[in-house]
């Protein structure tokens, strides 16, 4: 008797046989078996969606308009070093809270970011140690100077101007002037 793990050299001719005919046993043509097919067109959908959804420049393009429009696209994870309440800056009739952050990713890793925020009842409830997330604009622009003068709605205040040239999306410059009553000294 021959090894089970090994055919008859008739068998293999029987096998060459039944693989060649194109009728099962029964006499009527062989099916595709629709699970088979399923899977063969499910692949071409997959490999067609990979390539017509892969990422190109224009995404970056449009992230980079969101920007200049002032939302957030940059996000980086960041730690709460002390939460404090003191008087809001130029208006110290209301409390506010002042949280400093420690950026613990991205480009400005290790800075320490204070943020102070109105009394108001969309303010998360955050303590030292918590982690957040923070977004981030990026500058569109820079600081052409920084004037001290007399105020234009108070001359004997002395206020600071801030001229600034700022690039929108559509890479246009546009000056600005800024006046910021100087503090009290």
């Amino acid at each position: 008797m021959a090894d089970a793990g090994f055919l008859d050299p008739d068998q293999i001719d029987e096998w060459l046989a039944y693989a060649a005919t194109e009728e099962s046993e029964d006499g009527e043509p062989r099916r595709v078996d629709p699970y088979v097919v399923f899977g063969i067109v499910l692949g071409i959908v997959i490999l067609v969606g990979m390539i017509l959804l892969r990422p190109t420049g224009a995404s970056q393009a449009q992230s980079d308009d969101l920007a200049a429009l002032g939302i957030p696209t940059d996000f980086h994870r960041a730690t709460v070093l002390d939460v404090t309440e003191s008087p809001c800056a130029g208006l110290e009739t209301l409390v506010c809270t002042v949280v400093r952050f420690e950026i613990t990713e991205g480009p400005d890793e290790s800075f320490v970011f204070t943020q102070e925020f109105p009394p108001s009842a969309a303010m998360p409830q955050l303590a030292s140690g918590d982690r957040v997330v923070l977004s981030r604009v990026t500058p569109s622009g820079t600081v052409d100077a920084v004037v001290a003068g007399p105020c234009s709605f108070d001359a004997e205040t002395q206020c600071e101007s801030i001229e600034l040239t700022i690039i929108d999306g559509r890479a246009v410059e546009r000056r600005h002037s800024r006046c910021f009553r100087a503090a009290k000294q």
